[in-house]
């Protein structure tokens, strides 16, 4: 599992941790005093996602939340999502969530990175206009890779 942009922390020095879980999906914990303990983990992801890898966090210093991932909703094809929460904190968070592509154009038409190695990344930014921008890297068959930038724009 990638954990290189997995942490992240805002002005206040609370920290964000997003990963994948032992059901394959994303989740999101918090800590309020440097990590001593955390918040139980919340599911990011839109019920249509079954299963995902590779999340990446941002967060700005008012502690708005920005996550990129791999998602996918058959376990066979893959796609990037990029996720916003403004409220990640709070005893119900809710993350307005997008996929990079359109439906029946996945990044990876194929299994996932389990076996194609470290050529799979995500990287999620925030943009000066405060969408949040992911950058989604991917093999494809025969060996080759795909790069496709996303953005989403809260409503």
């Amino acid at each position: 599992n990638q954990t290189s942009d997995a942490l992240a922390m805002d002005a206040s020095g609370r920290l964000y941790f997003v990963r994948t879980d032992e059901s394959y999906l994303p989740v999101l914990s918090w800590s309020a005093d440097k990590g001593r303990s955390w918040s139980r983990p919340v599911r990011i992801n839109p019920p249509e996602v079954v299963q995902s890898v590779l999340t990446s966090i941002t967060v700005t210093p008012e502690g708005r939340v920005g996550i990129a991932y791999y998602g996918s909703t058959d376990k066979q094809t893959w796609t990037g999502y990029l996720a916003i929460s403004d409220n990640a904190t709070t005893s119900a968070p809710e993350f307005e969530t997008a996929s990079v592509t359109r439906p029946g154009q996945p990044l990876m038409p194929e299994a996932c990175c389990w076996a194609s190695g470290p050529q799979e990344y995500t990287v999620a930014r925030w943009a000066p206009d405060g969408s949040i921008c992911g950058a989604f890297v991917a093999t494809v068959p025969k060996g080759n890779a795909r790069g496709v930038l996303g953005r989403l724009v809260p409503r």
